[in-house]
């Protein structure tokens, strides 16, 4: 699951969420890089203030299996980054870090 958060620009209802791909997978200690091609799901989405913030994020959620099998072999500390755009087609990436046990 993935909380794309919107901002004074990018609302989260004007993301596309068909281009919403995780594109590369990090391991910074083991110094692997991994490019992926992981396309979010297309349901469930909502869009809600999932952190508290005052702003609406999009909340998209990628195929368990398909990640798992991307980091397969690999373990601790993991850099996702994520990739889409807008339906305007302004483009938008983020990052985000997860332990991988």
């Amino acid at each position: 699951t993935a909380y794309l958060s919107g901002d004074a620009v990018v609302s989260a209802a004007s993301i596309n969420k068909s281009s919403i791909k995780i594109t590369q997978i990090e391991f910074p200690c083991g110094n692997v890089s991994i490019p992926t091609n992981i396309a979010a799901l297309p349901s469930p989405t909502q869009i809600g203030d999932f952190d508290g913030d005052g702003i609406l994020d999009l909340m998209v959620k990628f195929s368990r299996a398909s990640v798992i099998a991307a980091v397969a072999g690999h373990k601790g500390n993991a850099e996702f980054t994520v990739k889409g755009a807008t339906n305007s087609g302004l483009k938008l990436v983020g990052t985000d870090s997860v332990r991988i046990k």
